[in-house]
């Protein structure tokens, strides 16, 4: 019987670090229901691997070399609620004991063996940087994205290319030209772009259908899906150039708040709402026909040409977007895009501070 000590600032780092992989269910494979340690001349990793997903975090802390399974539920569990400074582990004949200086629990292994769990993934031989602002567009980009499309398995992922990051979700698109350095194309799903929002640079390898992120001492890595693809984002944005002829800027925060407003109402989540500009005021109202339901509210705006505009628009989508568009207003235009021989009409807004940011609407009736 041995035991070792564990400070468990590191251990709650490690927690929050680990949170956007998934802990496995999957009773066909019980081994990735535990986290493992391995502890080598004073170097501390552990591992979260559910196959699919993992994680590696190191730290520094002089202690008995030694390699060892913990079950991660009652491990998240126990880290979370402690407040003590040290995770004293006992190790036993198929269980362990922990204790840190207040309660003190055993954990069984249920039979589980190190050599048991999964082989680590090979790592990438070389990375590229990814700058902080190629992570808050991801965020942005990650709300039009669909990560429930398993029709149009491409619309799950933002996408990085040299020029610019983009999404889709068919009807809704979005699209932020910037250099990125990247030859080629990364497919980030939802999940990764929330992971990286922790942190202000990283840095990105890919291996054997991986997305490796490294971070100092975290490593962490997700499959991607066979259906990330990308698509030809230029048949949607390369014939589109801001300004346009006609647009209506109007306040984020002033749009934020009609659609916070309106659905509030469950009923009304997915129902359409109006922005109207005409004789030089504008109003954004909802009105539900069966139950009379109005919403409606006058906001300052301004019109780049002409004297009326209304635009259609759906608020718990709307809402959604505003709620990370960077600028302080949003120009909305009603104009044409060429694909292939034809032109066909859109709707998109776009920031008259950063041009660069674009996003589609779909084309809605009242």
């Amino acid at each position: 019987m041995h035991q070792i000590n564990l400070p468990i600032k590191n251990l709650k780092e490690f927690l929050t670090l680990s949170r956007f992989v998934v802990s496995d269910k999957n009773d066909l494979l019980p081994i990735t229901k535990y986290l493992k340690f391995d502890i080598d001349f004073g170097d501390v990793t552990i591992t979260k691997d559910n196959t699919r997903e993992f994680i590696k975090h190191s730290f520094y802390y002089d202690c008995l070399d030694c390699s060892f399974l913990l079950p991660e539920d009652k491990f998240n569990n126990y880290i979370s609620e402690t407040n003590g400074e040290f995770l004293v582990i006992k190790f036993l004949e198929d269980s362990v004991e922990v204790f840190d200086g207040y309660k003190k629990q055993k954990w069984g292994l249920k039979g589980n063996k190190v050599d048991m769990f999964p082989k680590p993934s090979d790592l990438p031989t070389e990375y590229f940087n990814i700058s902080s602002e190629i992570i808050s567009t991801l965020q942005l980009s990650s709300i039009v994205s669909d990560p429930k499309n398993e029709i149009r398995p491409f619309a799950k992922f933002s996408y990085i290319v040299n020029d610019c990051i983009y999404s889709t979700t068919i009807n809704t698109a979005f699209k932020k030209s910037l250099d990125t350095g990247i030859n080629g194309l990364i497919a980030v799903s939802e999940k990764e772009c929330n992971y990286l929002s922790q942190f202000d640079s990283v840095k990105y390898g890919f291996c054997q259908k991986f997305n490796v992120w490294k971070k100092d001492n975290t490593i962490s890595g997700f499959r991607v899906d066979d259906g990330a693809k990308g698509y030809d984002y230029k048949i949607m944005f390369g014939s589109i150039s801001t300004p346009r002829n006609q647009y209506v800027t109007i306040s984020t925060k002033d749009l934020s708040n009609f659609c916070k407003s309106t659905i509030k109402f469950n009923e009304l989540q997915y129902k359409n709402s109006l922005l109207l500009y005409k004789d030089g005021k504008a109003e954004i109202s909802y009105k539900d026909i069966d139950s009379g339901e109005e919403n409606k509210m006058s906001v300052s705006a301004k019109i780049s040409s002409g004297d009326n505009f209304e635009f259609v628009f759906i608020p718990v989508l709307m809402e959604k977007i505003m709620a990370k568009f960077p600028f302080p207003e949003i120009s909305i235009c009603i104009d044409k895009y060429k694909m292939g021989e034809s032109w066909r009409e859109i709707i998109y807004g776009f920031s008259e501070v950063n041009e660069s940011i674009c996003i589609i609407f779909p084309k809605i009736e009242l």
